[in-house]
């Protein structure tokens, strides 16, 4: 094969790969590898390949071989860097990218990579300043736009990452990247109109309608009374994450009389509880390797009568599967505390108390479908110790507390809390998370407690435990939690009732400010939900000022979780199935009043 004809075949894999479509990506570099195997533009196209199949350990093989076959190229070792970075080894890849620009000096990539794995090694300040510099050489750079705004996020600068990422969509409307991103960070910053974040979320869907096309609605299948309505359940979290905890009852308990469920799995990587999962579905489907067209041809072709998203605008959501309409129904459900924005998703599941009628309808671009008294059942982590005495009782002082990301922290929760701690004197609060790992966010942090006015010492800032039960451990230094607003916590405060610990809850307008509400009803404790920043402290401090009924609630308060509505899996499955079933007949009916169907 002469030059001229290897330019060509490379040309045709680079349109592939553009095109998403590893598989032919694949098939055409199969025959070039035969006759080019040392070649640097064949091995780099295998390695992108590979990167795009989530195949990280053979990309990073084919990227050391490109690399090796011309070292003096920085786009190479770019390249490899990135992989070495996908595959852990992150100091390697930092000094890989550091190559790379001394080879290229100013090379753009090589920056953005360098930056990423900074912030990785936990070296924000560094990786901050270089994705500003690279924002203000290029005020254009979607993916450095996108990565600020994440660390500002994370940093608990939620305005700031907002900000950020409302003027990177107006110089990018059509980029899906930018779109869910400001929609999820719009989730977290305090005194957004939530008209303006529907309208985030509307203009998310029409980017993903002028991407994919608009959704064609598929044909709902009459069954026979003994037939089983089949459910597709689309998620990446069936695995060692806290929403596993919430889809394994539903999975357990859904009635396999009446359904058949398969599991569309989008992760490449499986655990323990990963092969939980798969003994509970009666068919598993790993699509994390899958295009959006082979992933939604899949669900046609399993014949899927209710498609169930449980992502949202988090990681790892297949929003463009979901646009190809594969199922006549198709709901979102539990990862993400807002509409999705796209028309083709017809239903949301919420309960009366996160959502009510009819101010929340108005909100929502689905159906909004309301499994009273909750709409949540959770599990237990198996591994959980017991509850530990209240620690007031030996400290002598009160342990207010919250587990939540520190991208929830808002100025005015800081405040609030800083007048809770202030309000019970001797009391102080401890704060974990990841982000906590970070030097410069805990500096920041303490900081801004500091200018709230929190008395010295006041507050600690610990970072994550690797293990859950060494993670649920460290409730045993606390007395009181405190739910984060406006963005509430759900696992966490879950987590807190099986450890024996009461939260206070701060009501507000929306879903993600009114789940603390629908926790607390639900075993008991709705008196601990608030309407004001004042009626919040004044809870803490009650609760604290009775230690001899704090210590008889935390010794009662996993008990009166268990047998609560959020523990009763199958009083919920019996009503998720019956609202299945409901939307499905709906859908029959609809489509003969018409006189037909499309799909």
């Amino acid at each position: 094969m002469n030059a001229l004809e290897l330019s060509a075949k490379l040309n045709e894999v680079r349109r592939h790969l553009a095109a998403s479509d590893s598989a032919a990506a694949r098939a055409a570099l199969a025959k070039l590898q035969k006759q080019h195997a040392d070649h640097p533009a064949v091995n780099q196209l295998l390695c992108l390949t590979a990167v795009m199949r989530l195949e990280y350990p053979q990309a990073l093989y084919y990227a050391q071989r490109a690399a090796g076959a011309d070292p003096h190229s920085g786009e190479l070792l770019t390249n490899l860097a990135n992989c070495l970075t996908y595959c852990g080894k992150r100091e390697e890849a930092i000094a890989a990218y550091r190559r790379a620009l001394e080879l290229t000096p100013g090379l753009r990539l090589a920056r953005q990579g360098l930056a990423q794995a900074l912030h990785e090694a936990l070296r924000r300040d560094e990786a901050v300043a270089l994705m500003r510099e690279l924002l203000a050489e290029d005020p254009g750079n979607r993916d450095a736009a996108r990565l600020l705004a994440e660390w500002t996020l994370e940093a608990a600068l939620q305005h700031e990452a907002a900000a950020l990422l409302r003027g990177a969509v107006a110089r990018a409307p059509d980029d899906l990247k930018l779109h869910t991103a400001l929609c999820s960070t719009l989730n977290y910053a305090d005194g957004v109109d939530p008209r303006e974040v529907l309208a985030a979320h509307e203009a998310f869907g029409a980017a993903q309608e002028r991407a994919v096309g608009a959704a064609v609605p598929r044909a709902a299948r009459p069954r026979a009374a003994s037939e089983k309505l089949v459910v597709g359940i689309l998620s990446g979290d069936l695995r060692l994450h806290s929403c596993a905890s919430y889809l394994e009852p539903l999975m357990e308990h859904l009635d396999r009389n009446e359904f058949r469920l398969v599991a569309y799995y989008n992760e490449p990587d499986e655990d323990a509880v990963t092969a939980r999962f798969k003994r509970l579905a009666d068919l598993w489907r790993p699509i994390a390797r899958l295009g959006d067209d082979e992933a939604a041809a899949q669900i046609v072709g399993d014949r899927v009568d209710i498609l169930l998203e449980c992502h949202g605008h988090t990681r790892g959501q297949r929003f463009g599967v979901l646009q190809r309409r594969p199922a006549p129904l198709q709901g979102t459900y539990l990862g993400y505390p807002n509409t999705t924005g796209l028309r083709a998703v017809d239903f949301r599941i919420v309960d009366s108390k996160t959502d009510p009628a009819p101010r929340a309808d108005a909100l929502a671009v689905e159906r909004l479908i309301r499994l009273d008294p909750s709409f949540l059942c959770y599990r237990p982590p198996r591994e959980s110790p017991d509850v530990s005495p209240l620690p007031a009782l030996s400290s002598g002082a009160v342990t207010f507390g919250s587990f939540n990301a520190t991208a929830k922290l808002t100025e005015r929760m800081i405040r609030v809390w800083t007048e809770v701690v202030r309000a019970v004197p001797g009391s102080r609060l401890l704060l974990k998370h990841f982000g906590m790992k970070d030097p410069s966010v805990r500096r920041s942090l303490e900081e801004r407690f500091a200018r709230a006015g929190m008395p010295a010492g006041g507050v600690e800032l610990a970072p994550p435990h690797e293990g859950r039960a060494d993670h649920l451990g460290m409730y045993a230094r606390v007395d009181i939690g405190l739910d984060p607003f406006p963005y509430h916590g759900t696992t966490t405060t879950c987590e807190a009732f099986h450890m024996g610990v009461p939260v206070v809850s701060l009501i507000g307008d929306v879903h993600a400010a009114r789940v603390g509400l629908s926790l607390l009803d639900s075993v008991g404790l709705d008196h601990l939900a608030v309407d004001s920043e004042e009626g919040y402290v004044r809870a803490a401090r009650s609760l604290a000022e009775d230690i001899p009924a704090l210590a008889a609630l935390r010794s009662s308060l996993r008990a009166r979780l268990a047998s609560s509505p959020l523990c009763d899996g199958k009083a919920f499955a019996a009503r998720l199935g019956a609202a299945f079933r409901a939307l499905h007949d709906q859908r029959l009916a609809d489509q003969s009043a018409r006189g037909g169907s499309s799909g």
